[in-house]
């Protein structure tokens, strides 16, 4: 929906009058006041006395989150430890971006150079018995045995989720806690993000009324090449050799003191099969739970939030293998992909609404999508050369979703050079991609270009606004070109050299089914 500021303006006030306060004015209120907003948010005072000694075991992409998050005012970090010594230092250095800074960022360099870097959670509790609490970040197979060996040795315990990798392993963590008499956390991110909590807050409300339908999605862009953070160290052993080369010799080193060789060592230590599923751990059924467990499950904790912490009462949904390992989808490595965890999830659930005991029709509709396979390959087609540069095949079929731009008529194929976008008006909004034979030749039939005195079109990201002020079509900036991996939403892909048609298909006899696999709506694109 494209709204003026003027009617953007009204809808604010018309929001913070229907709740009577605005929430907005408390959290910045909270943030001048206390430097932890979420603490403040959540009704906790300032500490009393000494922070509390913690370990954080696990420093890979998501324990470097946790670390750049942690509060310090809270906590203090006496140890780091992880099974890869490119993730002990990471621990420090971080990744150079906001997302995972480093403790020597986040505490000062002194303070951080005394945290110690352990080689694993059995060396950290052996070394420091001082320890009371521990966070939890390695691959879910392990979950539950390291939890289980930190509540044993009188640590109160923060683990990631999943919880673990089997409902029994849940279960056993739960009774150990209970016999150690110790704390035991899950970090379902929903339960302690304050967006989500003040949402819960407006439906508590009534804001929303009784909730009968929910939809939620949650989308990783896994397919491009060389984004895929699922699989870090590529599809060949080589790659991944180099790339872990460092953890690799060092680990065979350990293995070689107990006369092992790298695999047997780190599956009868430490539970993980071998050393690539210690680092792709997410894409085995053995080690992983796939998309469901680490993205599906945030989504799911946040629908049963809002409707009373219910549990779900029926579902139903599929998941398969569509696009890695499948016979002429992506790139040849993509179909030599030897993942087992499904990389496209649709599920319904059936939640109960708050008089379901009375009615049993009183239910709410939960729907839930996650692939990891909706970002295709820009002005690629089979190769991996730079986006935004003269396509090796100089011909590109025209494609036209006809439900986006139905009255969209005949547009002239040039050979590409650098992509065009136009906006216009009309149902939808249509791409044309090619260099145009001229702007008339891009306008829909019936539909009037764009003025281009009116600017740029405030639904397109920024990477691809006109640069100045132009007259002409719209020329993005080379996203490859800018650093960034955002890369715009096509509506045509290259033709396949097996494919006979003609260098140049009209509009008219364009069809949904020209378009890449796995890829979605513009409007729906995440």
């Amino acid at each position: 929906m494209q709204l003026t500021p003027e009617q953007e303006q009204l809808g604010k006030e018309n929001f913070n009058e229907a709740v009577s306060f605005t929430r907005r004015n408390f959290l910045v209120g909270a943030a001048a006041a206390v430097p932890t907003l979420g603490a403040a948010y959540f009704g906790y005072s300032a500490i009393q006395g000494s922070p509390v000694k913690v370990g954080f075991i696990g420093s890979g992409d998501e324990g470097s989150v946790l670390l750049t998050q942690h509060p310090k005012e809270y906590m203090d970090i006496v140890a780091v430890a992880d099974l890869r010594a490119k993730n002990r230092v990471r621990a420090l250095n971080g990744d150079g971006n906001e997302v995972r800074i480093g403790l020597i960022k986040k505490l000062g360099h002194d303070k951080a150079m005394k945290v110690d870097l352990c080689r694993d959670h059995k060396e950290m509790l052996k070394k420091h018995p001082e320890i009371e609490a521990v966070v939890i970040a390695v691959p879910l197979i392990q979950h539950a045995q390291v939890a289980i060996d930190c509540l044993k040795a009188g640590k109160h315990v923060l683990t990631e989720k999943l919880m673990a990798h089997k409902v029994i392993e849940c279960k056993q963590m739960i009774r150990v806690a209970r016999q150690e008499k110790k704390l035991l956390a899950v970090g379902h991110q929903r339960h302690y993000n304050v967006a989500y909590d003040n949402a819960n807050a407006l439906i508590q409300a009534g804001l929303l009324g009784d909730l009968k339908f929910i939809r939620a999605q949650w989308h990783r862009n896994n397919s491009f090449p060389g984004s895929d953070s699922w699989r870090p160290g590529g599809y060949t052993d080589e790659s991944f050799e180099r790339k872990f080369e460092t953890d690799i010799k060092e680990l065979e080193a350990r293995a070689q003191e107990k006369n092992l060789d790298l695999d047997e060592y780190l599956s009868q230590e430490f539970g993980y099969p071998s050393m690539q599923r210690l680092v792709n751990w997410r894409l085995y059924n053995n080690t992983g739970g796939g998309l469901m467990a680490e993205l599906g499950s945030h989504q799911l904790d946040a629908a049963s939030i809002f409707l009373g912490k219910v549990k779900p009462i029926a579902c139903m949904g599929y998941g398969g293998k569509n696009y890695y390992g499948v016979k002429g989808i992506g790139t040849p490595d993509q179909q030599g992909d030897d993942r087992d965890v499904d990389d496209h999830v649709y599920m319904t659930f059936e939640f109960p609404g708050k008089n379901y005991e009375q009615d049993k029709n009183d239910v709410c509709i939960v729907t839930y999508s996650s692939i990891n396979t909706n970002r295709s390959a820009f002005l690629r087609g089979e190769t991996t050369e730079p986006p935004c540069r003269s396509s090796p095949r100089p011909r590109l079929r025209a494609a036209v979703w006809q439900t986006a731009c139905p009255a969209a008529g005949d547009c002239a194929a040039r050979p590409a050079s650098r992509p065009t976008r136009r906006g216009g008006r009309g149902q939808g909004r249509c791409c044309d991609l090619r260099e145009p034979a001229s702007r008339q030749s891009l306008a829909p039939a019936g539909l009037r270009p764009r003025d281009p005195r009116r600017g740029p079109c405030r639904s397109l990201p920024s990477s691809i606004r006109p640069r100045g002020s132009q007259t002409g079509p719209w020329t993005p900036v080379c996203p490859t070109e800018r650093g960034q991996r955002h890369y715009l939403p096509t509506l045509w892909r290259p033709p396949h050299p097996s494919e006979s048609a003609p260098l140049a298909d009209t509009a008219s006899k364009a069809t949904p089914a020209l378009l890449p696999r796995g890829r979605m709506h513009p409007e729906s694109v995440h």
